[in-house]
């Protein structure tokens, strides 16, 4: 699958949807949806990221990268 570059946590996303978020801890990739205003917890799968509604506490960090095509 096509991805962006990364972005540092303090770009936001321009549209709403999954990413891919890039945490710290051994750079563990997760998936978390950007709901055009805020970040929700992050999930181990596109399909669990988007069922996800909580809050993130990590607004600005870590880094993120999009999706640059439609998942099979």
């Amino acid at each position: 699958m096509k991805r962006t570059p990364w972005f540092a946590g303090t770009v936001k996303p321009a549209r709403p949807g999954v990413y891919e978020r890039r945490f710290g801890f051994g750079e563990a990739i997760r998936y978390a949806t950007w709901t055009g205003s805020q970040w929700c917890l992050s999930a181990g799968s596109i399909l669990r990221a988007r069922e996800r509604v909580g809050v993130s506490g990590l607004q600005d960090a870590p880094e993120w990268r999009g999706l640059a095509e439609r998942p099979a």
